[in-house]
């Protein structure tokens, strides 16, 4: 493939179409849906199944890019982001409650992320820790609230860097012990790139 100057690398976007505040989603169609919320929202970049869009919401720039499954195509998407600018990422994908309470469609918000994603402690020691901005989720929480009305869950969230299970025991029992409240597979890597 011919490099085009100036475009991140694997995003094939170019920084200047990128916008500070970003929403990162795991499927190029739910990006594509994302996308459908913004105003005068256009596609800037399609690469190896990384979609991004830029558009306004409320008169704020707002990227939306798809980031595939897993943590190690996630934070290809990831450092590209931060390396355009952005300062603020919102993941919103999908996960398994770990609670018998938590039903389908409710929204969970991450307060921290247990790291058993196989790519943050490639970045930094494992003793790091993995925790959200707690403005934005303080805003998560209200708009979540005061806006949408949801059903909500907030707390530590399990990210696993596999979706079946192998011949290994499982550690899900563990962390659910310890108050998980779902498990997924990319929010712990997002969390360290951005404390990073």
């Amino acid at each position: 493939m011919a490099e085009v100057k100036g475009l991140l690398p694997v995003l094939r976007v170019h920084p200047d179409d990128v916008a500070p505040l970003a929403l990162v989603v795991g499927d190029p169609q739910r990006a594509a849906m994302a996308a459908g919320l913004l105003e005068g929202a256009r596609k800037v970049g399609e690469n190896r199944g990384y979609c991004s869009y830029t558009g306004t919401y409320r008169q704020r720039r707002v990227t939306v890019v798809s980031h595939g499954v897993g943590a190690s195509s996630a934070s290809v998407c990831f450092a590209e982001l931060f390396m355009a600018g952005v300062h603020t990422v919102i993941r919103a994908g999908t996960c398994g409650a770990l609670r018998a309470e938590i039903e389908v469609g409710d929204l969970i918000i991450a307060t921290a992320a247990i790291r058993e994603d196989g790519v943050s402690n490639q970045l930094i020691p494992q003793a790091y820790p993995a925790v959200a901005d707690r403005r934005v989720v303080n805003a998560l929480e209200r708009a979540a609230h005061d806006v949408l009305g949801l059903p909500l869950c907030t707390g530590v969230i399990l990210t696993q860097s596999h979706l079946y299970p192998g011949i290994l025991p499982s550690t899900t029992k563990l962390w659910m012990r310890a108050g998980a409240v779902a498990v997924e597979m990319e929010l712990a890597t997002l969390l360290v790139m951005a404390g990073l």
